[in-house]
């Protein structure tokens, strides 16, 4: 139970993070700090990544390795999940339907605990999405976006943890790296693949533009409830295809999903080209598209009102 103290300070002092940045606004580097005092406390209390189970050869790992990329690995979570929220009902969705894959595993694996737990969070995602799916009337904020990325982190450490004695095989770690790349990998992708390209074009990786992929999607002429519908399934697609190949070599597996989606986003960029266009263009569709949410929205849902764009561009 240890670790369950650690881990519910850590969600107070990350909620509590979040609403002051969402009321007054806590600079980048204010938030880094405490993400990774909050991890570093995770990681202490017990709930990190202890073996590879055998991906690239590698087993149990050293000491230092455990910590340093368990702290690595939920502090980019966290902000994964608060870049991916652009859209109405996007981040929420994410994680209800990641929050389920993991429940799926945990009844497997008969962690009665856990599945209570990623059920419970699941269904106040879900409680939460009838108000904000589009045309949203409450709003996330990092608030919400934080404790998402943080929570899907202690889940997918959990399931790569040894499970009951007498489990099934297939219900074994080794076999399940896969599909927890697969739960993860949307968001990860999508901020990874911002970064390398902001960086590629000269400027500053944390530097906010129309780019991730909910923005591509709405500009390619999609309207917020087919975009974002779109991203549901993509991440219902790896996840489905991610057990099916769960069998296969661990290694295998990975290139597979990571070239199943590079290759659906060289086939969407090939398809629709959206972001060839002018900034001035860009900027004034965002602005004027009334599926984003509207000035009025954001007075009676945030007290800190700021401008559309600010809103619409994490």
């Amino acid at each position: 139970m240890k670790s369950w103290s650690y881990l519910s300070f850590s969600l107070m002092v990350l909620f509590l993070v979040g609403l002051i940045d969402d009321l007054k606004e806590v600079s980048a580097n204010k938030k880094l700090i405490f993400q990774l005092l909050i991890a570093t406390l995770t990681v202490l209390g017990g709930t990190r990544l202890v073996s590879f189970h055998g991906f690239m050869g590698i087993g149990e790992l050293p000491l230092f390795f455990q910590y340093s990329l368990s702290i690595l690995i939920i502090v980019g979570l966290i902000n994964a999940y608060n870049l991916i929220d652009g859209m109405d009902g996007l981040a929420a969705g994410i994680g209800l339907i990641n929050s389920l894959a993991f429940f799926t595993i945990f009844i497997l694996k008969a962690e009665m605990f856990l599945a209570t737990l990623s059920l419970s969070f699941g269904g106040s995602l879900l409680a939460f999405l009838f108000f904000n799916f589009n045309p949203a009337k409450i709003f996330m904020g990092d608030t919400g976006s934080l404790i998402i990325g943080f929570m899907m982190a202690v889940f997918a450490f959990n399931v790569l943890s040894p499970g009951p004695e007498g489990l099934i095989s297939y219900m074994e770690p080794q076999h399940l790296m896969v599909v927890v790349f697969a739960i993860l990998m949307l968001p990860v992708f999508d901020s990874l693949r911002v970064y390398y390209q902001r960086i590629r074009k000269g400027g500053s990786p944390f530097q906010a533009d129309q780019t991730h992929i909910h923005h591509l999607l709405h500009l390619s002429g999609l309207k917020v409830k087919m975009a974002v519908a779109v991203i549901y399934l993509a991440n219902f697609v790896f996840i489905g295809f991610s057990f099916l190949i769960r069998p296969l070599n661990m290694e295998l597996g990975v290139l597979m999903l990571i070239a199943l989606s590079v290759g659906s986003y060289k086939a969407f960029t090939i398809l629709f080209k959206p972001f060839e266009r002018d900034p001035n263009e860009i900027r004034s569709k965002l602005t004027l598209t009334s599926e984003i949410k509207s000035d009025e929205q954001m007075e009676n849902g945030r007290k800190n009102e700021k401008t559309l764009m600010e809103n619409v561009v994490q």
